[in-house]
């Protein structure tokens, strides 16, 4: 079970991400030991590569996987957005952190980048724009060496998909063998009649995840049954990261503690199937 945590590298309008002085948060990080950091990144063209390699080699941390919906969050941009200046700015973005991701062998998010249909008047247009242009970045993507994973989000925050399995769908029927799916807890909370199931039925698409409970703080918290989804998917082989993306609820060092603290009660057996709580 290997443990992350989202952190943005600017300061975001976004609230379930930790927030301040980054390369401070990191060094608290990895005293708690945390093996990685996916870090949210609202303008890649901002970013010291060399920098950023050197700080993660220094902290023996992994970069893990690179958020990018702050494009859309804080700038509105997206890859299906009605304004043709406001597309090419996400795609030229997408650009720019596939090449960002190549050097670390992180993931690259595709979640509010992608735009609500409901931004446009036709939404069968829209649908043309969104495979058009993600197809086009798959294949840059693919040809970088870098996996890209779409993140099913609630109807709230976005129009489509919303589920795991329209997700799933999606990936299957266009054969993006470079594609994979981020099942995060608290969207899953909202839109699936059943985490079980929908695990199980994209169990080799789940390439990462994303941690938070029913009221978007850190888990135990609120009344999701994690044990349960953590079981079918090491059932199903899942190896990847568990990404802490959650309101810094009291605050962000607490939030990060407990995160950790109860990831860790967790204990895997030598089938990686079942689970059992550590006593304390």
């Amino acid at each position: 079970m290997k443990i992350s945590y989202v952190i943005s590298y600017e300061p975001t309008k976004f609230s379930a991400v930790g927030q301040g002085n980054w390369k401070e948060i990191g060094k608290i990080m990895a005293g708690f030991g945390y093996e990685g950091i996916e870090l949210a990144i609202k303008n890649p063209f901002n970013i010291d590569v060399a920098e950023l390699k050197s700080y993660f080699n220094r902290l023996h941390l992994e970069l893990v996987a690179i958020g990018t919906g702050q494009v859309y969050f804080d700038g509105g941009c997206s890859l299906i957005s009605p304004e043709i200046e406001k597309r090419k700015k996400a795609f030229n973005f997408l650009e720019e952190y596939i090449k960002l991701a190549s050097v670390f062998d992180a993931k690259v998010i595709i979640g509010l980048i992608r735009g609500r249909l409901s931004d446009h008047t036709s939404k069968y247009k829209a649908l043309i724009l969104w495979g058009k242009n993600f197809l086009k970045i798959s294949k840059t993507a693919k040809r970088a060496g870098v996996e890209l994973i779409i993140e099913p989000i609630n109807r709230y925050e976005t129009d489509y998909f919303n589920t795991v399995r329209e997700t799933a769908d999606f990936i299957e029927s266009n054969n993006l063998n470079n594609t994979g799916i981020l099942f995060d807890t608290f969207h899953s909370n909202i839109e699936e009649c059943s985490f079980e199931g929908s695990l199980k039925y994209a169990s080799n698409l789940i390439k990462h995840v994303h941690i938070a409970d029913s009221n978007r703080n850190f888990p135990g918290s609120g009344h999701i049954d994690f044990k349960k989804i953590f079981q079918v998917l090491f059932k199903n082989k899942y190896s990847g990261y568990f990404s802490g993306e959650m309101r810094p609820i009291p605050d962000l060092i607490t939030s990060i503690k407990n995160y950790i603290t109860y990831m860790n009660k967790f204990k895997i057996n030598e089938n990686l199937v079942h689970l059992e709580m550590h006593n304390k």
